[in-house]
């Protein structure tokens, strides 16, 4: 429930008693299995963008338990994940850092990351400087 989407990159865990094992959430949290941690960061990075989540606020209820669904998925429509693309590198690194820059308290530095991310997923899916200005207002 919400009005934001907030996606992390989750890894297995290790358990004294039960060894590694993959964190499962519940309830309105939705997963999304990925083949590699670069797989991870790239999806990740695309979901937190403000044009992902513009399209999800067009989509969704905000604040119900029907906000940002898995369906909205079809909508977003992720480009698959390509290991050699320079944009998709550069926004699993991304993704990567701003992970570090959140766990660290960083804030100043993570918004700068944040529109970087915004930038290229701009790129990616073709909107222009000012489509992203005008979405970031």
């Amino acid at each position: 429930m919400g009005s934001k989407i907030e996606a992390a990159v989750l890894s297995p865990i290790g358990d004294l008693y039960i060894g590694k094992k993959p964190l499962i959430p519940q309830e309105t949290i939705s997963f999304i299995p990925n083949k590699n941690e670069a797989e991870a960061h790239y999806v990740c990075a695309i979901l937190n963008s403000i044009e992902a989540n513009t399209l999800v606020r067009s989509f969704s209820q905000l604040g119900g338990k029907s906000f940002a669904t898995p369906s909205i998925l079809k909508e977003i429509k992720i480009p698959k994940f390509n290991p050699k693309d320079k944009l998709h590198k550069s926004l699993a690194a991304l993704s990567k850092k701003a992970h570090k820059l959140k766990k660290r308290g960083k804030e100043a530095q993570l918004q700068k990351v944040e529109n970087e991310i915004d930038e290229c997923v701009a790129e990616l899916y073709g909107l222009s400087r000012k489509e992203l200005k005008r979405l970031r207002k």
